[in-house]
């Protein structure tokens, strides 16, 4: 039986490795036109297939992210080429035409999430956007935006984690918590609690999160106190970073860059993962495991070194 499960896992995590390349690879085959509204090649394939890509002209083959005016003009573009979507027009407009940056759209949508009857939306909104206008806040967000447009396949606009994705809102809303931690722990903690009961996700706000972070469906996924994840990581829905024992300290995992852990895995107590590590989904993490590894299976074992 237990074969049978680790076959499964392993089968599991490969589709996922496979949707996400095949995702970074149309994103550098994405083209414009000055002419014409942006159009993606995933939503032009001619016979529904990814390989069909390589039969399209690509005048950018190689667009790389955008940031600041550009990337904040690319969104307002593609929004602007729905303007036919006539149920949409108002929402568009109250949350992102109405502004002329990306910290002032961003932080009403954030402040927006986090509102209730017992908090003024005015203290909210400067607190918010005290937090935005930190230069490394914004370019983590900024990353952040660019990475789940480039590995999410379902995510065919800049815009979409910007308005829709509840996991680019928790992150960003953690990024805020994080920056008023010392000075105003309530503050923090209220955003913690908000977003745990509003979202399901449970980032406490001491945890360090590096940039370009994708939380991916995000349902269920727990960040401990004493939690690291370096730069590009990746998070699938149910994924926890727990910790062991009462003690205070570092107690929390510690994960490196360009990570990947896939569904409901579980990582315990203070244990290091190296950079470019990839854990199945389901798995149970117990001990260490080195960099460009792939581990899978209760408890996590080691497939591919």
């Amino acid at each position: 039986m237990y074969q049978n499960i680790l076959q499964f896992l392993i089968f599991y995590y490969e589709v996922t490795v496979n949707v996400i390349d095949k995702k970074k690879n149309l994103f550098l085959t994405r083209r414009e036109s000055k002419d014409e509204p942006p159009n993606y090649l995933l939503r032009g394939l001619k016979d529904n297939s990814l390989e069909s890509v390589t039969n399209f002209e690509q005048p950018y083959p190689q667009m790389k992210e955008l940031y600041k005016e550009n990337l904040w003009n690319k969104i307002h573009e593609e929004i602007n080429s729905l303007k036919n979507d006539e149920l949409m027009k108002g929402f568009f407009k109250k949350n992102v035409l109405d502004f002329d940056n990306l910290t002032d759209s961003l932080t009403y949508i954030i402040s927006n999430k986090l509102i209730n009857d017992d908090m003024p939306e005015s203290n909210i909104n400067d607190n918010i956007r005290e937090a935005f206008l930190d230069d490394g806040i914004l370019i983590a967000i900024e990353e952040d935006i660019n990475e789940v447009f480039k590995k999410d396949p379902a995510c065919n606009y800049l815009f979409q984690p910007l308005l829709f994705y509840k996991g680019f809102h928790s992150i960003t809303a953690y990024r805020v918590a994080n920056y008023w931690l010392n000075e105003k722990p309530s503050f923090s903690m209220y955003i913690q609690s908000i977003v745990s009961e509003k979202f399901n996700v449970d980032i406490h706000p001491n945890a360090k999160i590096g940039k370009g972070i994708m939380v991916d469906h995000a349902s269920g996924v727990v960040i401990g106190e004493t939690a690291k994840i370096g730069d590009y990581s990746s998070l699938f829905h149910g994924v926890t970073l727990g910790g062991v024992g009462s003690e205070k300290g570092q107690r929390h995992p510690q994960v490196g860059k360009n990570v990947m852990l896939s569904a409901n895995s579980t990582i315990v107590g203070n244990i290091k993962i190296g950079d470019n590590v990839k854990i199945g989904a389901g798995s149970v993490v117990l001990n260490d495991i080195p960099e460009n590894s792939t581990a899978v299976g209760v408890p996590a074992k080691i497939i591919n070194n």
